[in-house]
């Protein structure tokens, strides 16, 4: 009978130490997913332009009629100026104008 011993070294493994200390864990959790609303709303610009202020930012509670967004109206104001001085060059026009049409607070409102 003949009989084979197999001897292995084994090397030891390298190992980082690093010191114990106390200290607060954050919790935090990673995923993907959707959230729906519970109540959904179409949003609407009544013209078009370019926003200059934003009120809210998604997940921002807000309430009916808040104003989210203001659009820039410098050019829609240069041309209701320039039509109001048009309008108020040409007496035939104006005289039509002024059956349905009146300044409140710098603003052309309809009668």
């Amino acid at each position: 009978m003949v009989a084979v011993v197999v001897v292995v070294r084994l090397r030891p493994v390298a190992v980082e130490r690093y010191p114990v200390a106390i200290a607060t864990v954050a919790s935090e959790t990673l995923g993907t997913g959707t959230l729906d609303a519970r109540t959904r709303a179409t949003v609407a610009a009544k013209i078009a332009g370019r926003i200059d202020l934003l009120s809210a930012d998604q997940g921002d509670r807000v309430t009916k009629d808040q104003a989210l967004a203001h659009i820039d109206d410098a050019d829609l104001r240069r041309q209701v100026s320039a039509a109001v001085i048009v309008v108020t060059h040409d007496h035939r026009a104006l005289d039509v104008f002024d059956r349905h049409l009146e300044m409140e607070d710098g603003e052309l409102k309809g009668v």
